[in-house]
């Protein structure tokens, strides 16, 4: 009886084993090319997403990796069904076998079957990790997670513990008209802030006579490559070519944390969780909590579902910011209880609301920090609005991969065009000279249609700072910048004084001291990024 339940046991672990082995080998085979072919962005990155809840989020992409799935999922299944014949054609029973020994012949012959499947299964899911290790590389990643890194004990300033000033401003003579007398007061010392985050915008959209990618002179950002030179953007060349992203800030809730916290975000088994907890990452002090502290008013406008990747929470947490997303557009019945275009409301409507929100935010009797999010060049191809036109894909009309560059061509150059007419409209309204207004791309593109063979050091994204309260000491090219400097100078630029122009893992890139990317090595720098630190977890969550 025992021997009958081992049998039955080794059995059932033998067929899921052979089911599950062959099922994920299959598919892992078509999923590392699709992402090889498809996709360009760190592990870090791509846990993040997966893990993620669906909710608020633009399914397509899921469907996508579904439907190269599919195929491969099918052949799977005739490969089982075939192993599993092959057994029944060697070892079924027939009738002329009635003595024991043919039995025993019988017997050994399954137990040969089942050892050979079982070997070629292994092997053939063996294969398909080292496949997918050959196009995404995740064994590095998995090493990291076993080396361990001091950064944060040698090098993060807490900004709690900081000392943060304002300037001491301008001062302004001024007539009493009833008394007839002069006074001298002191301009706001510091200023307004609007934050731009614009969804995976590069600089490698420019031409590469200016500084980009594009070939043939094709500049898809003429209107912001026109803002760069007219104000400041930082660069790592004389041309156009702005910030690097490192491990923990290369996707758009990772960038946002990072360029408000001056820390990468790795904390691990809570991708998917951000939104639910009830504290998430207490121990940060954010750009948020100083203005917060300083009186401003906040505001997180983006055009889909905030609780996406837990960003309302973050932003209601780290400085009691006002959100106003798809949820609040719908409650206001600017847009239908079902809308939904790419994410949410494209950014047609997301700068005609900001537009509103800035009118009558600005009218209030305290500084503000308008914060906001687009999201219409989201990979894959971005989400065609009313607006776009149709020059790039008429121009890439052959087979299917020139058509998608085509399509994504025309969304980019479309968001630039907009974006700059928003930088227009803000520069006509009386809030504007005590504003500053800071763009940011939030990270480079995860598809590769329009960067295809360029290298990481070219894929930058994009930042501006106009109306800056100061001057660059260094200069504003030929310098390493990340994701998490723009904490710093962010409130640099603002007005604010920062003892030793650091906080978090951040550098101010208006004073004179070197970025911990310039003084380590932007790939030193990002290697010690990928490696596990307790002390994060313990200090952060």
């Amino acid at each position: 009886m025992r021997v009958s339940k081992l049998k039955l046991i080794r059995s059932f672990f033998y067929y899921i084993f052979i089911v599950v082995s062959i099922f994920l080998a299959s598919i892992i085979f078509p999923l590392s090319n699709w992402y090889k072919k498809n996709i360009k962005v760190s592990i870090d990155a791509a846990i993040f997403t997966l893990r993620s809840p669906l909710k608020g989020s633009d399914t397509g992409i899921t469907e996508k990796v579904i439907l190269a799935a599919i195929p491969a999922a099918i052949g799977s299944l005739l490969i089982i069904f075939l192993v599993f014949f092959v057994e029944w054609f060697f070892t079924r029973k027939r009738n002329d076998l009635l003595f024991i020994n043919e039995k025993a012949k019988v017997a050994r012959k399954k137990k040969i079957c089942r050892i050979v499947s079982f070997l070629l299964a292994l092997i053939y899911f063996i294969v398909s990790l080292v496949y997918c290790n050959s196009k995404i590389d995740y064994m590095s990643y998995a090493v990291m997670q076993f080396n361990h890194t001091k950064i944060y004990e040698t090098d993060y300033i807490d900004p709690k513990e900081a000392i943060i000033t304002k300037d001491k401003g301008v001062e302004v003579a001024s007539v009493d008209d009833n008394a007839g007398a002069e006074t001298v007061e002191k301009a706001n010392p510091t200023k307004n802030l609007i934050y731009i985050y614009v969804e995976s915008f590069e600089t490698t959209y420019a031409s590469k006579k200016y500084g980009g990618y594009q070939p043939n002179n094709m500049n898809l950002i003429p209107n912001m490559e026109k803002v760069a030179q007219e104000n400041i953007s930082f660069s790592t060349n004389s041309n156009l070519r702005g910030i690097r992203n490192t491990c923990g800030n290369d996707w758009t809730f990772g960038s946002i944390f990072s360029s408000t916290s001056g820390l990468p975000f790795k904390f691990p088994n809570m991708y998917n969780k951000t939104g639910k907890l009830k504290k998430f990452a207490s121990g940060v002090t954010t750009l948020g909590q100083v203005l917060d502290k300083e009186g401003y008013y906040q505001e997180f406008l983006c055009g889909s579902d905030a609780n996406f990747a837990g960003r309302k929470q973050y932003f209601k947490t780290h400085g009691n910011y006002n959100i106003f997303d798809l949820n609040t557009a719908r409650k206001k019945k600017l847009v239908p209880k079902d809308y939904h275009s790419g994410w949410g409301f494209e950014d047609e409507k997301l700068y005609e609301y900001a537009k509103n929100e800035l009118t009558r935010i600005s009218s209030k009797k305290q500084p503000f920090n308008f914060t906001m999010l687009t999201c219409d060049t989201h990979f894959p191809m971005g989400n065609r609005c009313r607006l776009c036109g149709d020059t790039y894909s008429k121009k890439f009309n052959h087979g299917q991969e020139e058509c998608n560059k085509g399509l994504t061509a025309d969304v980019v150059e479309c968001a630039d065009r907009q974006l700059s007419s928003f930088i227009e409209w803000c520069k006509t309204q009386d809030f504007f000279e005590n504003t500053v207004i800071v763009i940011q791309g939030d990270h480079p593109r995860m598809d590769q249609y329009l960067v295809k063979g360029a290298s990481d050091e070219v894929r930058t994204v994009y930042n501006c700072f106009i109306n800056s309260s100061v001057e660059p000491v260094l200069g504003e090219k030929n310098r390493t910048l990340t994701i998490m400097d723009m904490f710093p100078t962010t409130l640099a630029a603002m007005g604010f004084k920062i003892e030793g122009d650091r906080l978090g893992l951040g550098t101010n890139a208006f004073s004179k001291k070197k970025t911990l990317a310039e003084k380590m090595g932007y790939d030193d720098f990002n290697a010690e990024l990928e490696k596990y630190s307790q002390y994060y977890i313990d200090k952060f969550s």
